[in-house]
């Protein structure tokens, strides 16, 4: 990354926590919630500040959300990839493997 530009990396995460927010805002609207409260990870300042520096938290939160929409859409295959990507990059989204799997 540091051969295409120094703040490449930085441009990535960023566009992963607006990533996060679209699917938010997705999983709110087929749960039937305000859609609004997808705002509230885009205005969160410590996102924004954890993406900004430079970590991959983001891309992990992305995945994450990921897997939850596949699983709230029955696409159980699309869910398990995208998990365990997660799971792959940060071995910390393994905590979510029982509440997944008991849904």
């Amino acid at each position: 990354s540091f051969w295409l530009n120094e703040v490449f990396g930085k441009i990535l995460f960023c566009l992963a926590d607006i990533g996060c927010g679209l699917v938010l805002e997705e999983i709110l609207r087929i749960r039937g919630e305000p859609r609004w409260l997808a705002a509230l990870w885009l205005l969160n300042p410590v996102a924004v500040n954890i993406s900004t520096r430079g970590s991959a938290d983001s891309v992990i939160c992305l995945l994450v959300l990921l897997t939850l929409l596949c699983v709230e859409t029955r696409r159980v295959t699309w869910g398990a990839v995208w998990f365990g990507l997660a799971v792959h990059m940060k071995i910390y989204p393994i905590i979510f493997a029982l509440p997944l799997a008991l849904h």
